[in-house]
């Protein structure tokens, strides 16, 4: 039980510890909502009570089929006067993004993964002013080939950082990532980003 408790300890006891406080910027603040919705939901008023009630600023949702994105167009744009989407009757329902933001979007692309047809939906908003880099993400899940295997994430992962390595924009990234903190994956991405959320 003692090495059971030691290790639990070390993994997650940094989570529950209190935060040396931020120091004061000038950068406007925003709230944001990651929301895999569920490709095959279809009680997409219980979505958009989601949505509603958490009032982010802007929303990154995953499995964003064309029936949400119909519905958002006719029930979330006095909220959100500002949306953009990605899905196509071609492809996989669990290939949609879309994003919600009470911001202006100036850009939106979608790029492809290692194994994911849309691994990204990239989109520039202007916050108060101030031109960001928004990465809505959704990595491949753990698949069981002969063993539980990870590659399709991990390959997802290199073509996301290798992308965002290159901006010159205070970046955003969001998403479903397909992995808990406990995960090599992960030390990977908060080795070169903060995890906002733990913070």
């Amino acid at each position: 039980l003692l090495p059971a408790t030691v290790v639990f300890s070390w993994l997650y006891l940094p989570a529950y510890l209190p935060k040396t406080p931020l120091p004061p910027s000038s950068a406007p603040e925003i709230t944001v909502l990651t929301y895999n919705i569920l490709a095959i939901n279809r009680n997409l008023d219980a979505v958009a009570e989601v949505i509603l009630e958490a009032d982010a600023d802007i929303v990154a949702i995953q499995e964003a089929q064309i029936e949400f994105q119909t519905y958002a167009e006719s029930h979330l744009t006095e909220r959100y006067p500002y949306m953009v989407a990605y899905q196509t009757a071609r492809l996989s329902r669990y290939e949609g993004r879309m994003l919600l933001s009470k911001y202006p979007i100036l850009t939106a692309s979608v790029e492809p993964g290692y194994a994911r047809t849309f691994l990204y939906l990239r989109a520039e908003i202007d916050v108060q002013g101030e031109r960001i880099a928004l990465y809505n993400v959704h990595l491949h899940p753990p698949s069981p080939r002969w063993i539980f295997s990870t590659v399709d994430r991990h390959g997802d992962l290199e073509v996301l950082l290798a992308n965002t390595a290159q901006e010159t924009l205070p970046t955003l990234i969001m998403g479903d990532f397909n992995m808990t903190d406990a995960t090599g994956d992960y030390r990977l991405i908060a080795s070169q980003y903060t995890d906002t959320y733990r913070e």
